[in-house]
């Protein structure tokens, strides 16, 4: 019986429980994700995420790749966004994923994210990567994609 009241209060809790994190070009991958101790990269706080979370990306031009491995859930989805309208960019100058057809941002197989306030330019070979993504609609909210003639 203890144990059934712990694992019901566990999945109860985590259920309506929700973090909020901070991303900064002055962070480190290695701090807490607050916004006194922000982490460094976007895919940092996508990886840690879960559903219910929202991560606030400061202003700047991060040259990364971003994606996307678990969802959010239908009642809580998981949020990266601008902080307070900072301009951000997801810059793939230099960043090159070999024979893949994927996206600099990759949103492959996951659901329920809201990808809010980003530009994203000089990418290989797609700017934002969308597959399998057939149970709920993804919310990309001011996406800004710049496309550059070859």
């Amino acid at each position: 019986m203890k144990l059934v009241s712990i694992l019901f209060l566990s999945i109860f809790c985590s259920h309506f429980y929700s973090a909020t994190y901070y991303i900064a070009k002055t962070g480190d991958d290695n701090n807490t994700g607050t916004i006194s101790s922000p982490w460094l990269t976007i895919q940092k706080g996508v990886d840690i995420t879960g559903a219910g979370d929202t991560v606030f990306v400061r202003e700047g031009t991060y040259n990364e790749r971003v994606l996307f491995s678990h969802s959010g859930i239908a009642t809580n989805t998981i949020v990266i966004t601008n902080f307070l309208n900072d301009i951000v960019v997801i810059d793939g100058n230099g960043i090159s994923w070999g024979a893949s057809w994927n996206g600099l941002v990759d949103l492959s197989d996951v659901n329920y994210i809201e990808l809010d306030g980003f530009s994203v330019q000089n990418a290989d070979y797609t700017g934002v990567w969308i597959e399998n993504a057939r149970i709920s609609p993804l919310k990309i909210v001011k996406l800004t994609i710049l496309i550059q003639a070859v």
